[in-house]
């Protein structure tokens, strides 16, 4: 599998200002500030480019899926139960049915961010914590 080619364009920022510091043109935490991470974390990129070249600066993850993925069809279900069977519930009642539920193993972190289930959430009313409604 391929990586993405949003970590190739990461990778040539990377090196482009590995090069600079390593030429002497820009200090090594000015370089940090410009990749916008600690400058230890620049030396480890540093260290890893002089040991695999390009390669190294690829973000190794990117080419993992996430641990945190869901099957489609849990989804699909779950956005099926909302619409047929609990339509109009907010995501705070939503989220404690589903959790009841054993036929449904999946929790608000696996299914909240999917796309397919954005829609879902922005028609859902929010429930307002107690603290917000005493003022």
């Amino acid at each position: 599998m391929p990586y993405p080619r949003a970590a190739w364009e990461r990778a040539m920022q990377v090196q482009e200002v590995i090069l600079k510091a390593l030429s002497g043109e820009i200090h090594w935490f000015r370089a940090a500030e410009i990749l916008g991470m600690h400058p230890r974390s620049v030396r480890r990129w540093r260290e890893r480019y002089e040991r695999f070249g390009y390669h190294g600066l690829i973000d190794k993850r990117y080419q993992r899926p996430s641990q945190r993925r869901v099957p489609l069809a849990d989804v699909e279900r779950v956005v099926r139960l909302y619409r047929e069977r609990y339509a109009g519930f907010n995501v705070r009642h939503f989220h404690e049915i589903i959790r009841g539920c054993r036929s449904c193993p999946i929790t608000t972190a696996a299914w909240w961010p999917s796309p397919m289930t954005r829609p879902i959430a922005s028609c859902m009313r929010r429930c307002t914590p107690a603290k917000v409604r005493r003022r």
